[in-house]
């Protein structure tokens, strides 16, 4: 890991040597205390913190119950959300490295978490590899699975985007899914509603118009008085890369 200071144009390199558990590290999260997360493989995680120069380590040792860590997501009161590779959720208080895990989840575990993402409502949306999407209101203290059997077009799914409106968008490895949560109803968007490709792999939006990155280019998704209009680009359009 490389931390770059632009206005001491600095560069400081942080390996095993400097205290990090281990060097393969693939993503990396940066909390509201300005502490860096780093995991991303099968060894846990090392928290670096510049401010008091130390590193701390959570791993099974430290009471996680997988090393092998997917996914971080931060609320705004600072408490953090991790899913493992293996259908595990729970949960880690910075301040005092509380660890709390997640019991009943219905019929998730053993599944790949990739993607969290919190809506309006304060309900969190995970994402899984052949688990489809788990919702949960901590609040509430209640939780749901949406998958095939509910609308979507796949168990598999990669992104997430929260749109202007709060209508979750739900990216898979067989098509686009935008769930209205004021409507409870969930479109469907496959190569026959005119997207490039099946599998997508980034959802994003700009002016009201939603951008869909597939394997075979880029659909542009835009709302009309006859529901959404697509229009797709790929190397017939000039774009040089097609795969997203």
């Amino acid at each position: 890991v490389d931390l770059v200071a632009p206005p001491e144009k600095s560069i400081r390199h942080i390996g095993k040597e400097q205290g990090l558990h281990h060097e393969r590290t693939t993503t990396l999260l940066e909390d509201q205390q300005g502490q860096v997360w780093c995991f991303g493989n099968q060894f846990g995680i090392s928290i670096i913190d510049p401010k008091n120069k130390v590193i701390k380590y959570l791993g099974k040792a430290q009471g996680l119950p997988s090393n092998e860590i997917t996914v971080l997501f931060e609320e705004k009161n600072g408490l953090i959300w991790m899913g493992s590779g293996v259908g595990e959720i729970f949960t880690v208080d910075p301040t005092n490295m509380v660890i709390k895990k997640i019991t009943n989840i219905p019929d998730f575990a053993s599944f790949y978490m990739n993607t969290f993402k919190l809506d309006n409502s304060g309900q969190l949306w995970i994402s899984s590899l052949g688990g489809g999407v788990l919702v949960i209101d901590a609040k509430r203290e209640t939780m749901r699975r949406l998958n095939m059997e509910h609308g979507l077009t796949s168990n598999e799914s990669s992104c997430f985007l929260k749109d202007k409106k709060g209508n979750i968008w739900v990216g898979g490895k067989k098509g686009l899914d935008m769930v209205d949560l004021e409507q409870n109803t969930i479109t469907s968007f496959t190569p026959r509603e005119g997207l490039a490709a099946e599998d997508i792999y980034t959802i994003d939006e700009l002016n009201g118009s939603i951008y869909v990155g597939t394997s075979k280019g880029l659909t542009l998704l835009s709302p009309s008085s006859k529901g959404w209009m697509a229009a797709s680009y790929g190397k017939e359009q000039g774009l040089g890369a097609v795969d997203f």
